[in-house]
Parts: C-alpha cells; structure tokens; sequence
C-alpha cells in the first residue's frame, strides 16, 4: 500500500469510500442504532484507512507543490545566468583561498632544529 503516485491513492480512496457506504448499509440493513453504528469497530478501521490515504494524497500535493516551485527557481536562475552571459559579467565571482589552520602556520614559522 505504501505508492506514492497518485492515480493509485485515488483508486485506495475511492475504494474505501465504497467500503465505508456498503458497510453503513449493511449496518443499516440490521437496524442498528446511529450510535452503535458509531462504534463499529470495522467501521472504524475502514474510516481510519480512508483518513490514512487522504492524508497521504496531501503529501502528494505538497511534494508536487515544492517541485514546481524549484522548477520555477531553476528556471529563473537560468535565464539570469543567460541574460548576465549575454551583458559578459562573470556568472559568480572566483572562490577565496582556504585559510590554513594555525598549527600548519606554527609549524612553518619555527625554524626545524
């Protein structure tokens, strides 16, 4: 059960949608109570899936959210590159040296005896 592609969390929610219905009419059909309907342990789990698997398709569209946001992005800082490329400025200014550590810089200024 664990898709991340949503035609398949569609299906798992339209499935436990008519679960649910079949077994409220089910439990209707016997004439039970609305509050022990209420407390129908398989009804409960059937409820619970389906909270699973609308809760899932949320994250779908939360990851799809942030993909075309950094699609957007790259998109962006390309055609900024290109348009900085084109004046003939330097895309990104060249890196600084490391500084070296301070024992490095004390091993150096100590004459080896």
């Amino acid at each position: 059960m664990p898709s991340n592609k949503r035609p398949t969390r569609e299906s798992q929610k339209a499935h436990d949608e008519q679960a649910i219905a079949k077994r409220l009419a089910l439990l209707k059909e016997k004439g039970l109570a609305p509050d022990k309907i209420r407390k129908d342990p398989y009804l409960k789990h059937l409820k619970a899936n389906f909270r699973k698997t609308i809760s899932r398709l949320e994250a779908i569209d939360a990851i799809d959210k942030q993909k075309e946001a950094l699609a957007i992005r790259k998109q962006k800082k390309a055609e900024q590159e290109a348009e900085e490329k084109k004046a003939g400025k330097p895309a990104k200014p060249a890196p600084e040296p490391a500084k070296k550590d301070k024992k490095e810089k004390k091993a150096k200024q100590k004459p080896a005896s």
